[in-house]
């Protein structure tokens, strides 16, 4: 996954912040909004409009889990841990995100799927 500080401000816009330090690439402390993170995965490594749900998600919901008759996916819940802060500095920003299936709970209409996802920089932390 991709980003730039412009990424980074158009997002803290959209949810509402008004902190310098989100929404003005300036400002001696600017950083991610500390929400950033969960939305990478719709955006994937393009830096323009992306459709929804994006190439990137649909790749990643069809990477090897089939599910007969799925007609749609919800993303029902998100938990983030943030480690550390997601890079600011000026230029674009690439990220590797690594998944893994934590187990399937079948419902009547569907499943519940549960996963674990991890971002890392080119460092590997």
């Amino acid at each position: 996954v991709s980003y730039n500080r412009r990424d980074l401000i158009v997002y803290a816009l959209g949810v509402g912040c008004t902190d310098l330090r989100h929404v003005y690439e300036g400002a001696d402390d600017f950083a991610a909004f500390p929400l950033f993170p969960a939305v990478l995965l719709h955006k994937g490594t393009s830096f323009d409009v992306v459709d929804f749900p994006s190439p990137t998600l649909l790749r990643l919901a069809s990477s090897g889990l089939a599910l007969p008759g799925a007609r749609a996916l919800l993303d029902a819940e998100r938990y983030i841990e943030r480690v550390r802060d997601v890079p600011s500095a000026e230029g674009a920003h690439t990220l590797t995100y690594q998944s893994r299936l934590l187990g399937v709970v079948p419902k009547r209409n569907g499943a519940l799927i549960h996963t674990a996802g991890e971002l890392f920089d080119g460092g590997g932390a």
